[in-house]
């Protein structure tokens, strides 16, 4: 009797325990406050939320859209939400897996944050110095460090490490460059620093030269008021659902080794970012941060700072789990040995009868050339984006279509800064129905010989460019090929793909591949 009590309060324990880990998932992204548009519609404004994709709808929507459905097939509603919402989270990450790495993502996600606006910080700093500004951009580790009250181990950790190492930035802009140089710049939309950028988001098109230096000193206050929040963790920052290029820096950086025990953190990391993407705040520094500083790093370090040069002070944990402590630069202060002293006095010397010196042969010796050992480099392995992985189960299993999983190729492939301006302008003649028509009638675009770009669609998606997408289907059909350049490195072929945005597909655009 007492070992069926004991296994029963066992059993009790551990699924309280397992409960437990489930409810951290749905007490921050389901309980608690969330951020909505207007509501404008005609009755109430109940919230319907998705607890396994993190979307949300008005319940004035979900009933017209499904309005016959309870008459046509009752439990339809049930097995389509566990299809597409349920399994599909629990796939991606589980409710258990996101519960245990759940402070680990989101300070993830704070790190890279504060890493970039440290970056950005110190270049604005750089800039103002430089073109000499009356209100200057005043900024010092040390001190924004002190005004920090960090409440995690992690973030103790980095804060703490910040303040010991205080590691420096010794960037330099040409002698010849002036306030000239830069304003002309500026108003020609010519950007070719951050400050460019930062200071677009700042006046929008409308300050005045006299108002740039005023600006300067209130965008780098904002900023500095938001690194504070970010390493006291009393941001509104979770996993920058806007910002993509934050989930592919983090994915290339080795702080996902801490919770990638079982290949789960890049799926963790998305669905971590749609889940609470309603409780986030939409800071306007982070609109252009990350494209625009990640293409400096990487054409100034290429991959070594691709995280930002304070990154590693926050990422160690990995090495420190490994028993590896001290992993960081030190200051090294020589050691000087003193040198004997010469005594004042000097005795009277001794004569030392000299010893009997034997003199031999050596025989030289010739080392055996030492063979170097081959240098035996990791190979990365490409993965296959979301689109290709659907097309290979559709050929595979030869069915008549395959629904792409939309979410994993949102985060597939990041446009760059360079390639979203380059793309930008392309595309405003590409979108229009005139220029379609023409590509279809002569190039004969959506068909086998002339692929529509995935990269188009790809982008029109990402940067909702309805629009364009609308033309597309009304000049090629729903229907057309499409020329995968995201997997290039496994050479796929052209692929039948339908577009669909309706009702059955929650008003958002979603990718088919079909049978030709």
């Amino acid at each position: 009797m007492v070992k069926y009590i004991f296994t029963s309060i066992l059993v009790l324990t551990t699924g309280l325990m397992a409960q437990a880990k489930v409810d951290r998932v749905h007490s921050e992204s389901y309980l608690g406050e969330k951020r909505l548009d207007s509501y404008s519609d005609r009755y109430q404004p109940l919230i319907y939320q998705d607890i396994y994709q993190g979307k949300m709808s008005f319940e004035d929507e979900i009933f017209f859209q499904n309005f016959f459905s309870p008459y046509l097939f009752q439990k339809e509603s049930e097995y389509s939400s566990f299809l597409r919402s349920e399994l599909n989270g629990g796939l991606v990450c589980s409710n258990e897996l996101l519960s245990d790495h759940f402070d680990e993502i989101r300070y993830s996600y704070r790190l890279i944050t504060l890493s970039y606006l440290l970056e950005g910080a110190w270049h604005m700093k750089l800039v103002s110095d430089h073109l000499k500004l009356k209100n200057t951009c005043g900024f010092n580790l040390s001190a924004w460090a002190k005004s920090c009250r960090p409440k995690s181990p992690d973030m103790k950790s980095f804060v703490g490490r910040l303040e010991k190492f205080s590691p420096k930035y010794e960037e330099t802009l040409p002698v010849t460059y002036k306030k000239e140089d830069w304003i002309k710049e500026f108003k020609k939309n010519d950007f070719k620093l951050y400050s460019h950028y930062r200071m677009n988001v700042e006046c929008k098109g409308k300050c005045s030269d006299e108002e740039i230096a005023s600006r300067f000193q209130k965008t780098c206050e904002a900023d500095q008021r938001l690194m504070t929040l970010l390493c006291s963790e009393e941001d509104e920052i979770y996993g920058l659902s806007t910002n993509r290029d934050a989930y592919f820096l983090i994915g290339q950086s080795n702080i996902i080794n801490t919770y990638n025990k079982q290949g789960e953190a890049m799926g963790c990391l998305r669905r971590f970012s749609e889940l609470m993407a309603h409780k986030e705040v939409r800071y306007e520094v982070l609109n252009q941060l990350f494209p625009s500083l990640q293409t400096f790093l990487r054409q100034k370090y290429q991959e070594r700072f691709l995280q930002g040069r304070v990154f590693f002070y926050g990422a160690g944990k990995e090495f420190e789990e490994k028993g590896l402590t001290d992993v960081y630069v030190k200051d090294q202060p020589f050691k000087v040995e003193k040198l004997p002293t010469v005594a004042a006095e000097v005795d009277a010397p001794k004569v030392v009868k000299a010893p009997e010196v034997k003199t031999e042969v050596k025989v030289e010796v010739k080392p055996e050339p030492v063979q170097p050992k081959p240098v035996v480099k990791e190979i990365r392995k490409p993965v296959k984006s979301a689109f290709l992985l659907a097309a290979e189960i559709r050929s595979g299993q030869n069915l008549e279509q395959v629904e792409v999983d939309m979410l994993k190729l949102k985060y597939d492939y990041v446009f760059s800064l360079n390639m979203i301006n380059t793309l930008s302008e392309r595309l405003k003649t590409f979108m229009t129905r005139d220029a379609l028509s023409e590509m279809m009638a002569y190039d004969k675009l959506g068909s086998k010989e002339g692929p529509v770009p995935l990269m188009f669609i790809k982008y029109m998606i990402d940067m909702q460019e309805h629009h364009g997408l609308w033309n597309i289907i009304s000049v090629l059909g729903d229907k057309f090929y499409v020329s995968n350049e995201i997997d290039s490195e496994f050479s796929p072929a052209p692929e039948m793909v339908q577009l669909v945005n309706n009702q059955a597909t929650g008003n958002q655009w979603q990718l088919y591949i079909i049978r030709p």
